[in-house]
């Protein structure tokens, strides 16, 4: 038993050749909007190397999701888009890269670019901008979580007669108790 787990502790791979965790930053603006490019800019990359940028998108299409739900589809809400891979550019001679990327669904975009760094160990950097809809678009990014007011009110209506009723339920059966104890 000893031996396997000696085994299996030299036969782990070192941590020499580990990426960096959480990667380091790249930079880019902190907010955007839905169709506009967005300058991305990492460094710590070889000299020369080809990087490639993607992006992930972590929000979903609200949308889509309630009209999929309309028509009896199952909806997976929550769940990311999968990262698409969006252009690949070349490092500097300073291993730096800098880059435009259209960012075109609104939520949080997690943009990475993923390369070697100088020692050719894989290294990436990534930033997350929050994208917002263009003014006057008519695409809200926010789920709808309630009612209108006026099914609301509706409702408070009809719970406050059902309240009522129950009062007046109990109140008949204290008058009709007390007559069939007294008249007893």
């Amino acid at each position: 038993m000893a031996l396997a787990v000696v085994g299996a502790a030299l036969a782990v791979p070192s941590a020499a050749n580990a990426q960096d965790y959480p990667p380091p930053a790249g930079t880019v603006p902190a907010k955007a909007v839905a169709g506009e490019a967005v300058p991305f800019v990492g460094e710590g990359f070889k000299s020369n190397s080809e990087v490639t940028i993607s992006v992930t998108y972590s929000s979903t299409n609200s949308t889509a999701s309630y009209q999929a739900a309309d028509k009896g589809q199952v909806v997976l809400a929550g769940l990311p888009a999968p990262r698409a891979v969006v252009n690949t550019v070349t490092a500097d001679a300073n291993g730096t890269f800098r880059t435009s990327v259209k960012l075109t669904q609104t939520g949080k975009a997690t943009l990475t670019g993923a390369g070697v760094d100088p020692s050719g160990n894989a290294h990436s950097v990534t930033a997350v901008v929050v994208v917002v809809a263009a003014a006057g678009s008519g695409n809200s990014s926010l789920p709808v979580t309630g009612q209108d007011g006026q099914a609301l009110s509706k409702q408070v209506a009809l719970g406050a007669g059902v309240v009522l009723l129950g009062a007046f339920m109990i109140g008949l059966t204290v008058v009709w108790r007390r007559r069939s104890v007294n008249g007893a």
